[in-house]
């Protein structure tokens, strides 16, 4: 790759994802905003500082270490989802179940439990649990109860897109909602990031050659592998992100598990069904790079530029350039012969990360010290998110929301009937729904107002883990249990 390649250009090369024809579209490819905002700040510093752009000189393959987190003490904090939509229907005025569903794809796979059997021999010992929770808010900036969801239906005022330069779908005043306190709550916005693909403004019919932006998000400030050394001078990728801009917004088609969308435009196909866009947004929300370091293309060198953190192999472009129809994840690429520092063994690129560009199906691990840098971003760079409940892993799963929401759950582990107790007696009807650790709806159970004490029927459940979701009037509470 040279240096005659324009950010455009770059940008529709390193796609998130693939195309494959299915029945009635081709399956998009998926893009990610923040690669393109990194990729423009560079570019912007550097055509300031040294004119044209030009090979940086010097070696990037930098990795950096941050003190480790306590590996015992899983956190958890509050997240508010801002629903932004121009057509007020099932695609774009998605669901609270659909939501919920989202937040359940955030907690597996930051708490790995999701299935790591796609994860290759010579990773196993690489993969690393991020022991991070996350809950809807349950009390807005005003302290009244809340869902911890917002719905608008709204349009750009001054762009013709929700697109990561202009962050409008941020602002009230530019059509978008405003962020709730961004040092209390994770602010998710779910919009159309590609009003510009569509036949028409109310339609959600989309160019099946064209990229599809997935999501984008902004990354803690001071974090040092956000700063990357070009020509003796140190810039903070990071600086670029304004406070009141914080947080995540992500496409309406990739938001949730199966969502409305997936079903009718992508004939359920599971490639992006699995709510996966999120969790590689949060990963930058947290303090990750992508794997193959974004900057070095610019260059002509990918290899010679890396993303900061040991245990992800150097890569000289995103795995979604060797993705083929018919071979989704299957590919071996060892794009960079660089040897891992540890014990020098030189590792193929890391298709299984959740950081690097791949699909769904694909996507399987943070490694270790990924893991570790997102703990360190967390607890020293965005504490106060932190819900100051705390549960030891060693000492089983009851749930951090349970002393909270006053719900107990026992026996836990258990099979067969589970007790349920909750301290409180609602007025309205409390709906229990049960996921599987796929984020799938497995049975629904409708309780009588009043209720304190109650059973739910597990018998002839696999052995697994489910979570239960309790919805009463404004409230409502997960419960993460296993069934032996």
């Amino acid at each position: 790759m040279t240096n005659k390649y324009t950010l455009l250009s770059l940008i529709a090369i390193l796609l998130f994802g693939y195309t494959e024809a299915t029945a009635q579209n081709a399956l998009p490819k998926r893009t990610c905003g923040s690669h393109d905002a990194i990729m423009d700040y560079i570019q912007k510093n550097w055509d300031e500082r040294y004119g044209p752009i030009q090979d940086a000189g010097s070696d990037q393959r930098l990795d950096y270490t941050v003190p480790t987190v306590n590996t015992d003490t899983t956190y958890t904090i509050p997240v508010v989802v801002h629903l932004v939509y121009l057509a007020d229907n099932k695609y774009e005025n998605i669901t609270d179940e659909l939501v919920r569903s989202q937040i359940e794809a955030l907690n597996r796979d930051f708490n790995l439990l999701n299935d790591t059997s796609i994860v290759r021999p010579e990773f196993k010992d690489f993969v690393g649990n991020a022991k991070i929770r996350f809950e809807l808010a349950t009390v807005d900036p005003q302290g009244r109860p809340t869902t911890g969801i917002t719905r608008k239906q709204s349009r750009p005022i001054l762009l013709p897109d929700w697109n990561p330069i202009s962050n409008n779908v941020k602002s009230a005043a530019f059509g978008g909602v405003a962020p709730w306190p961004w040092k209390r709550y994770v602010n998710i916005w779910v919009c159309d990031l590609n009003m510009n693909s569509r036949v028409c403004p109310t339609c959600v019919d989309i160019c099946d050659t064209c990229g599809l932006l997935g999501g984008y998000a902004q990354a803690p400030k001071g974090l040092p592998n956000w700063t990357i050394n070009l020509l003796g001078v140190d810039t903070d990728l990071s600086a670029q992100f304004a406070d009141n801009t914080d947080g995540i917004v992500i496409d309406f088609r990739f938001f949730g598990q199966n969502n409305e969308f997936n079903k009718d435009y992508l004939n359920n196909s599971p490639i992006y069904s699995q709510g996966r866009t999120t969790i590689h947004e949060m990963g930058h929300y947290l303090g990750l790079r992508h794997t193959w370091g974004d900057y070095g293309v610019l260059f002509g060198n990918g290899c010679t530029y890396d993303d900061g953190i040991a245990d992800t192999p150097n890569e000289e472009l995103p795995y979604a350039n060797y993705i083929t129809p018919g071979n989704i994840c299957g590919n071996i690429i060892n794009s960079c012969n660089v040897p891992y520092p540890v014990n020098n063994i030189d590792y193929p690129d890391q298709q299984e990360n959740y950081m690097n560009y791949s699909t769904d199906i694909c996507y399987s691990m943070f490694t270790k010290e990924q893991v570790n840098m997102m703990r360190y971003a967390l607890t020293d760079k965005r504490s106060q998110l932190i819900i100051k409940r705390e549960i030891n892993t060693a000492t089983g799963i009851q749930s951090l929301s349970s002393a909270a929401n006053g719900i107990e759950v026992f026996p836990n582990p258990g099979k067969g009937l589970l007790n349920i107790r909750q301290d409180f007696a609602s007025a309205d009807e409390t709906i229990i729904q049960v996921y599987n650790i796929m984020g799938a709806v497995v049975k629904t159970e409708r309780i009588a107002p009043g209720a304190t004490n109650y059973s739910i029927n597990m018998d002839g459940f696999a052995p697994a883990v489910y979570f239960l979701h309790f919805s009463s009037g404004l409230n409502s509470s997960t419960e993460k249990v296993v069934i032996q």
